[in-house]
């Protein structure tokens, strides 16, 4: 091929190349990261439908208490931003007039960061009303409410779902499926990093640091079964309750999103905060003593196991329950 041709070829498309830099449209890319979040809330907990013969056509008022003494998990959540050799991410502070800016420093946070960033502070006290409504010989309707106090919020929850179940002379057996619906408070700290093309512009490189305190609220599932003994001749009768529960401590709602202005300069704002799911195998033994016809006091030890977050410490917990049932009708 001619030499000179050569030349032109390679002329050419430089400056097609250097046209089309110059037609693409300026844009502006911000990606919202989680740097750390507390939570605070309390384990879900199911609850407890004992069985016996008086419990067909009957509804039931039950007052309970739990208490837990070990009232922190860590853990990981996904959404953190890339962080500098040492684990943090690393910024210039410019002073300007009177103001601050914050700018990520070029080709220094390029790891993925390792530390654990999820806080998840759990009630000690967790009071619950739940009520029973048994319409037939083995179909039965329930729903409650609880509460709980921690660093002086109040969080709230409740529950509503249904239970099957069967009793002989001497025992009974009873399942329950339901949904749970909890609500959780949270401390998040957020970063805003901005990045721009082409990169000469002003705003590339900014880092907004946020802080997100608020409220959310949580719909899980949970299932769970119960053996009874029913023998009111017993100074102390027995039950096992076991089942699993899922809970969800963390998600955000926000979505990706695209603008583009009058200029034609384009707006992409990215959301890549992850969220936080626990899976719960329950198990709780415990007895209970008949007050009369109408009423018995439960006393039981509940133990939590922590299947599906396997960065969260501990994975197991004991809490401690006390209930009253008073059947009203």
């Amino acid at each position: 091929m001619n030499t000179k041709l050569v030349y032109v070829l390679i002329i050419l498309s430089i400056i097609q190349f250097a046209g089309c830099e110059h037609l693409r449209p300026p844009q502006t890319s911000e990606t919202l990261y989680l740097q750390e979040i507390e939570v605070f809330g309390p384990i879900n907990q199911p609850p407890v439908h004992l069985t016996d013969s008086s419990t067909i056509y009957s509804f039931t008022l039950t007052p309970r208490i739990s208490y837990l003494p070990q009232t922190k998990v860590v853990g990981e959540i996904d959404g953190h931003s890339r962080v500098n050799q040492q684990g943090f991410l690393q910024v210039d502070t410019i002073y300007n007039n009177g103001t601050v800016t914050f700018k990520q420093v070029p080709d220094s946070n390029k790891y993925v960061d390792k530390g654990q960033n999820l806080s998840w502070e759990l009630s000690k006290l967790y009071v619950a009303l739940d009520v029973d409504f048994c319409i037939s010989k083995s179909f039965a309707l329930f729903g409650g409410i609880n509460y709980s106090l921690q660093n002086k919020l109040s969080i709230w929850g409740g529950r509503a779902g249904f239970g099957l179940f069967t009793s002989d002379g001497n025992s009974s057996l009873r399942l329950d499926a339901g949904l749970q619906v909890q609500e959780v408070a949270y401390n998040a700290q957020n970063v805003l990093l901005i990045k721009a093309d082409p990169p000469y512009e002003e705003r590339d490189n900014d880092v907004y640091f946020i802080n997100d305190f608020d409220k959310s609220i949580h719909y899980n599932p949970f299932f769970s079964i119960t053996y009874n003994s029913t023998n009111r001749d017993w100074l102390i009768n027995f039950f096992l309750n076991a089942g699993y529960s899922l809970q969800t401590t963390v998600k955000f709602s926000s979505e990706d999103s695209k603008s583009e202005d009058a200029t034609g300069y384009i707006y992409r704002t990215n959301d890549v905060r992850g969220e936080s799911i626990s899976g719960f195998w329950n198990i709780t033994p415990g007895l209970y003593f008949y007050f009369g016809d109408s009423a018995r006091l439960l006393i039981g030890v509940r133990f939590f196991f922590e299947t599906i977050n396997k960065t969260s410490n501990p994975h197991n917990f004991i809490i401690s329950m006390a209930q009253f049932d008073f059947r009203l009708y």
